[in-house]
């Protein structure tokens, strides 16, 4: 039941920042600055969506939950709860990196008990569609101990979407995947929390 839950919420995530995106571009259609045969108008509404994620340049931190799934052939228990913790910095409103810890949970099969857990790092890339919402993709590398049961370094990546405020916090939902962990998948589905501080840096 975890799964499909945390499916639910992601949607829900991922719907509502565009639907707010949405409005915003039917608000700029009645302008007379932005219209069909005005492509003045779009590239200026283009240049300020750029300028206002160009604000967020620079150093963040952030943090997630949600569900996690062990897809092993015979599992007795593979569905977690997932916890993360990370930092980063955007280089521009396109691309950044982020690195931090991730506890993808506790699992156990036929054979064996454990916990997996480890530090990553990846390179994110970012589209912003509108002036708060961006959608996000991801891939790196991840460092993982299962606890006396195995450990190694294998890719991960991931896709989501970005929210921000006007405060320097923006809300991040995501699904990532972590191969090869023990030899399968680990699946992952999480919403959290990220704060600026160039954004607060400069509004001082």
């Amino acid at each position: 039941m975890k799964i499909p839950a945390a499916k639910i919420l992601l949607s829900v995530a991922v719907v509502a920042p565009l639907a707010a995106t949405a409005g915003e571009y039917r608000e700029c259609a009645d302008c007379a600055q932005v219209s069909a045969n005005n492509h003045e108008g779009i590239h200026v509404l283009h240049t300020d969506r750029m300028e206002s994620w160009e604000d967020w340049n620079g150093w963040y931190a952030g943090a997630g939950v949600g569900t996690s799934e062990y897809k092993h052939e015979s599992p007795v228990d593979n569905t977690d709860t997932v916890g993360r913790l990370y930092a980063g910095y955007q280089l521009n409103p396109y691309w950044g990196i982020e690195g931090g810890w991730v506890d993808l949970g506790s699992f156990s099969t036929t054979e064996h008990e454990f916990d997996i857990n480890g530090t990553n790092v990846a390179g994110v890339g970012s589209y912003p569609l509108g002036k708060n919402l961006a959608i996000l993709g991801k891939a790196g590398i991840y460092r993982w101990d299962a606890n006396g049961f195995g450990n190694g370094t294998e890719g991960m990546w991931g896709v989501g979407v970005k929210y921000k405020f006007n405060n320097g916090v923006a809300v991040r939902a995501e699904a990532e995947r972590y191969n090869d962990v023990r030899n399968e998948e680990i699946d992952t589905y999480n919403i959290g929390a990220q704060y600026s501080f160039a954004q607060n840096w400069r509004n001082k």
